[in-house]
C-alpha cells in the first residue's frame, strides 16, 4: 500500500509479537511526512458537526493518511471519537469543537435502574447508538484498504457510570450505594461484549481483518484498550472490590488487552493490575506537566518484572534509552512525525542493531516498593502493595 508499504510483513510481527515471540526490535509504530499536500477538509460550523459529521470525517481522515508514511508496525486508523455509549442508555451527550462531555442525569439509582434495563432492550434505537453505526460504517466502507477502523472506547462500567452521575456524586456513591454500583456493574459487563460485537460487525462487512482500540496496537483477534479512568480518584480498596472485577470480565473475553494507566494519581492500582492474569499489558500515560513516558525506569521495571507488555509513546532518542532499561520483548512504542520515510528506515536499523546487543537483567518482584520515584512518598508507597487477597 502506498502509504502503509510494510503493513503485510507488519501485521506478521503483531501476531508474534502478541504470541510472546522475539521480533527483534520492540513493537514501533511509526509515521514519517509524505511531503505531499494534504488538502484538509473545511471544518463543520457546529461542534456537533465537528464528530458526527461522516463526509467530513472520512474527508479528514483521507488527508491524514496523505500527509504521512506509515512504518514498521505503523497504519493509518480512524474511530468514532469520543465514546458516546452513556448515550445509548439515556443519557445526554454535549458537543464543542474541542471535545464531548456528558451531562449527569442519574439522581437515585434505583429510580435509574428501569431506565436502564428499558435501554438495554431498546439501546438500538437511541440517537447516539444510530450515530455511532453510522460513523463505523461510513469511516469502513471508505476505508477500501486505505486505513484500519478501530474500535471506539466504549468504555467500562464506571467511566460510563460518572457520564451518568458525574464524578463527585459517584466517588460519594461508593460509601452511600456501593451494592446499586456493583448491580450496575453487572448489568453493564453483560452488555458490553454485545456493543463491541455489534461494533466489529459494521467493520467486518467490508472486509476488515483484525482489530485495533484507539490505541494503535493491531491484533488478529479481539483487542480494546481496557481502562477506568476514574480510578484516579479511588483508593485501593475500592478499585479492587468495585472496578477490578470488570476489568477481569472483559479482560477475559477479548482475545488481547492492554490497560490504560493514566496518569499518577492511578499508580497506586498498578501493583493490582499487574496481579491480574487476565491483564495483558499496561499503557503508561504520565499525565500533563509530568515527565515523559521514558523518564518513569522503576514504573516500566516493575511492568516487565511481571511479565507485563507495555505500550507507551516515545522519542526516537528516549527509544533507545528504553531498550537498555527493559526487555525490548515486551515494549511497544508509537513514535510520531520522523522527518522523512528514509530517516525513519535508517533509525529502524539503528534500533534493531542495538537490540543485539543488550541484555536488560534484575528486573524487581511485584513485592519491591517503588523506591526513587518521586511520586512514592512513604504514605503512598504503603497504599501500593499488592493485597493480600491478590498474592
Amino acid at each position: 500500500m502506498q502509504h502503509w508499504p510494510d503493513w503485510e510483513s507488519g501485521k506478521e510481527r503483531m501476531k508474534a509479537w502478541w504470541a510472546g515471540e522475539d521480533i527483534g526490535r520492540p513493537v514501533v509504530y511509526m509515521t514519517a511526512a509524505s511531503g505531499k499536500d494534504a488538502q484538509w477538509p473545511t471544518m463543520p460550523n457546529t461542534g456537533r458537526g465537528r464528530w458526527l459529521d461522516a463526509e467530513f470525517r472520512v474527508a479528514a481522515l483521507e488527508a491524514t493518511v496523505r500527509a504521512n508514511v506509515y512504518l514498521a508496525e505503523g497504519y493509518p486508523y480512524e474511530y468514532p471519537f469520543p465514546m458516546f455509549p452513556s448515550g445509548w442508555i439515556g443519557g445526554k451527550v454535549g458537543f464543542s469543537y474541542d471535545t464531548v462531555w456528558d451531562e449527569p442525569v442519574v439522581e437515585d439509582w434505583d429510580a435509574y435502574e428501569p431506565v436502564f434495563d428499558r435501554g438495554c432492550e431498546m439501546w438500538r434505537e437511541s440517537e447516539m447508538w444510530r450515530e455511532t453505526v453510522r460513523l463505523v460504517d461510513a469511516m469502513a466502507g471508505a476505508a477500501e484498504g486505505r486505513w484500519i477502523v478501530a474500535m471506539m472506547t466504549i468504555g467500562a462500567p464506571f467511566d460510563i457510570m460518572v457520564a451518568l452521575r458525574g464524578p463527585g456524586r459517584l466517588c460519594m456513591d461508593l460509601y452511600d450505594h456501593r451494592e446499586r454500583l456493583a448491580v450496575m456493574r453487572e448489568k453493564i459487563v453483560a452488555m458490553w461484549p454485545t456493543w463491541y460485537e455489534e461494533i466489529d460487525k459494521v467493520i467486518k462487512a467490508y472486509g476488515q481483518v483484525g482489530s485495533s482500540s484507539w490505541l494503535n496496537l493491531w491484533s488478529p483477534g479481539k483487542m480494546y484498550t481496557l481502562q477506568e479512568d476514574v480510578a484516579g480518584l479511588v483508593g485501593p480498596k475500592d478499585f479492587v472490590e468495585m472496578m477490578l472485577p470488570s476489568v477481569r470480565a472483559m479482560g477475559s473475553w477479548l482475545d488481547n488487552n492492554v490497560f490504560h494507566l493514566d496518569g499518577p494519581s492511578a499508580v497506586v492500582h498498578m501493583k493490582a493490575l499487574l496481579a491480574t492474569e487476565e491483564v495483558g499489558g499496561i499503557q503508561w500515560v504520565p499525565g500533563a506537566g509530568q515527565r515523559r513516558c521514558a523518564e518513569w525506569p522503576e514504573l516500566l521495571r516493575h511492568v516487565s518484572g511481571a511479565g507485563k507488555k507495555m505500550q507507551i509513546e516515545a522519542s526516537a532518542e528516549d527509544l533507545m534509552r528504553l531498550v537498555e532499561i527493559v526487555p525490548y520483548q515486551q515494549l511497544a512504542v508509537s513514535l510520531w512525525g520522523m522527518p522523512s520515510r528514509e530517516e525513519g528506515e535508517a533509525f529502524l536499523h539503528e534500533l534493531e542493531a542495538k537490540c543485539r546487543e543488550v541484555r536488560v537483567e534484575g528486573l524487581p518482584g511485584l513485592g519491591e516498593a517503588y523506591e526513587g520515584e518521586e511520586w512514592q512518598t512513604k504514605e503512598t508507597r504503603k497504599r501500593s502493595v499488592v493485597p493480600d487477597e491478590m498474592r
